[in-house]
């Protein structure tokens, strides 16, 4: 349960403040919900992940479409043709990573200063 809290929490709090905050605010508050909720390292990290790589994916997507996929094409273009779909993907997956690790870091840190 506290996995799914954690997941909505960020995805929540990212999508809201993503008009904003600069595009790596997400990590900020990865990394400040995994310091006030308690989870393991492993599940927070996966709960980051999972958030961000979700909403990112939707959101590449949807802008994607928007612009009938021109520019996914010319980007996949310059990296040596990859298609659209695996550019959306690899966006996505960068977006989960910082994410998990802020996360990640939040967990640590919280370990860190608890310590005695």
């Amino acid at each position: 349960m506290k996995y799914l809290i954690h997941f909505l929490i960020i995805l929540a709090l990212s999508l809201f403040t993503a008009s904003f905050l600069p595009w790596w605010g997400f990590v900020i508050i990865a990394f400040v919900v995994s310091a006030l909720l308690q989870l393991k390292e492993g599940p927070a990290f996966l709960s980051g992940f999972m958030a961000l790589f979700v909403l990112w994916l939707v959101q590449t997507f949807l802008l994607n479409q928007a612009n009938q996929g021109i520019l996914s094409s010319k980007m996949g273009a310059l990296f040596g043709g990859l298609s659209p779909i695996l550019m959306i993907l690899i966006t996505a997956i960068i977006g989960g990573l910082l994410a998990g690790l802020g996360s990640w870091s939040g967990v640590l840190a919280r370990q860190m200063v608890l310590k005695k």
